[in-house]
């Protein structure tokens, strides 16, 4: 690694969806209600970033949410809207550059695309911080 990758932040994300169940009301798609990450530079964790995401109206944490994470529909009550949750994060990643972010699989980046289509946002800044979301898992497979 060289002298500038080291000095260049790095974010790494993950993300909770409530994920469905057969007997649960949710609509097909699995909105995002948690996202946690990490800004790493030289190896080192500089910043983190944590929130949860409220649940649109008439939606609750599924059982499967529950037992997983232990996330329920109260802790989600008094939570940030998913708009206002990624415009905290956005302005968490381009703060620092804007850094790479990296995330553990494709699907983070799948239910925030989703989650942004379903609550019909039209936030450029959002999207563009969306689509810099890289999946690490080729990268990991190329390495093994």
């Amino acid at each position: 690694m060289t002298e500038r990758e080291r000095d260049k932040a790095y974010c790494y994300i993950d993300t909770e969806f409530n994920g469905q169940d057969f007997k649960n009301q949710n609509r097909g798609y699995q909105d995002v209600v948690q996202i946690g990450a990490v800004m790493v530079r030289g190896g080192s964790v500089i910043d983190t970033f944590s929130t949860y995401i409220h649940l649109p109206r008439g939606m609750h944490a599924s059982k499967r949410l529950e037992a997983l994470t232990g996330i329920t529909s109260d802790t989600l009550r008094d939570a940030p809207s998913f708009e206002r949750a990624m415009k905290d994060f956005t302005a968490f990643v381009n703060g620092y550059g804007p850094a790479k972010i990296y995330s553990y699989g494709a699907e983070d980046r799948k239910r925030l695309e989703e989650t942004m289509r379903h609550m019909k946002l039209d936030d450029p800044k959002i999207g563009e911080c969306i689509k810099r979301v890289t999946d690490v898992m080729p990268l990991i497979d190329e390495l093994l």
